[in-house]
């Protein structure tokens, strides 16, 4: 498995799980091209981290060359920026011509064209010019699917949607710690077991609709001036959430606690999460949240509408409808059966995104590639 690097986040968090999870005939190890200040940290012992330092590709190149050639590889599963699959086609080209190659797409051809063009533009380059390499793509939707198929139709060799995995024993009800417990340091001015929360957390940029929340907490605001929420997430846009909550003047509902290493004392405050995104390629904190038993509420994007159900096991609202998400926050607050229902289902729904299955079938894919 290749990446570029393991920032926190949607695609650290998956090579991570595959990793912890992995209990299969296949060997599989991890290779990181870059060093994070901040990374995940994956308790899995076959983790190697390039030594160069170099921005250049041939020394990282050659290192990872060795590594096939001590280790006998046949397959390189790219995960991440496309700048990995540069280094996966160059080895096949040079060296390796029988190489096997996967590229698991966690991106979005929609938001790279639509949210800056030179990056859309070096995004689509590097697809086109190496896509002939690339043996198999696995997407985690079939919105994504779909995506790739309109934009490079039968340059595609094959196409397997595999809805991401989620670690279910690390968020399990079980593993939830008193509310009172969860926000101990920090010194909130109310009671958590006294109050109704609600909660966000995403990385702090424009699409992941942290102003949509705000917007929609100075609405329910006025009607129930009791409830409390919290922001947990960092970000480019700290400083602009900082300034929008005291322009709202929000400060006494809402609480920006910044970065959460262990997310699962954040959860365990809650007594409902939200996920306003105007777009996810699939989102895992609605589900995570779902597994912890918090009731959830998202934004109708069609990539999480296949992961979650409407009025079954959370509520949608219209993407950027901070009207709507409003009501649907109400909704929540006022109606304990309706809490309940979403519990319950989402705590089913989630058992379709177990590690177990997902590795399995993962482990048959690399075994059908390297049959071939």
């Amino acid at each position: 498995m290749l990446t570029h690097g393991l920032p926190f986040g949607g695609v650290s968090t998956v090579i991570k799980s595959i990793l912890e999870n992995w209990n299969e005939p296949v060997s599989l190890f991890l290779f990181v091209i870059k060093r994070k200040q901040r990374e995940e940290k994956i308790d899995y012992p076959d983790v190697i981290f390039s030594t160069k330092t170099s921005w250049l590709i041939f020394p990282t190149l050659f290192e990872i060359k060795k590594i096939i050639l001590a280790r006998n590889i046949g397959l390189i599963h790219c995960q991440g920026y496309p700048l990995v699959v540069i280094y996966a086609s160059l080895l096949k080209i040079l060296w390796f011509h029988d190489l096997k190659i996967i590229y698991h797409f966690h991106g979005s051809l929609k938001n790279i064209e639509g949210n800056h063009f030179l990056h859309g533009f070096y995004y689509d380059f590097l697809l086109k010019l190496f896509i002939k390499y690339i043996d198999l793509f696995i997407v985690v939707t079939k919105a994504q699917r779909k995506e790739l198929e309109l934009k490079y139709g039968n340059k595609l060799r094959k196409v397997v949607v595999m809805y991401n995995l989620l670690n279910l024993k690390h968020f399990a009800p079980e593993n939830k710690i008193p509310s009172n417990d969860a926000f101990k340091d920090i010194g909130l001015p109310f009671v958590p077991s006294k109050t109704f929360i609600i909660g966000f957390a995403a990385r702090l940029l424009p699409h992941k609709g942290w102003k949509d929340f705000l917007d929609a907490v100075c609405l329910v605001k006025e009607k129930y001036p009791e409830m409390k929420y919290l922001i947990a997430s960092d970000g480019p846009d700290r400083q602009n959430l900082i300034r929008y909550i005291e322009e709202l003047r929000l400060l006494n509902s809402v609480f920006y606690i910044g970065y959460v290493e262990h997310i699962i004392n954040f959860y365990s405050g809650l007594d409902c999460f939200v996920m306003p995104s105007h777009w996810e390629t699939m989102g895992l904190t609605q589900l995570e949240a779902q597994a912890l038993g918090i009731p959830t509420i998202c934004s109708n994007i069609e990539c999480v509408a296949e992961v979650v159900e409407n009025n079954v096991n959370t509520l949608l609202f219209p993407v950027g409808n901070s009207e709507e998400l409003a009501h649907r926050m109400e909704q929540i607050y006022l109606d304990k059966p309706l809490r309940e229902m979403l519990i319950k289902n989402g705590l089913e729904n989630v058992k379709r995104f177990s590690p177990k299955l997902y590795v399995e079938k993962l482990n048959n894919i690399y075994t059908e590639l390297l049959d071939k």
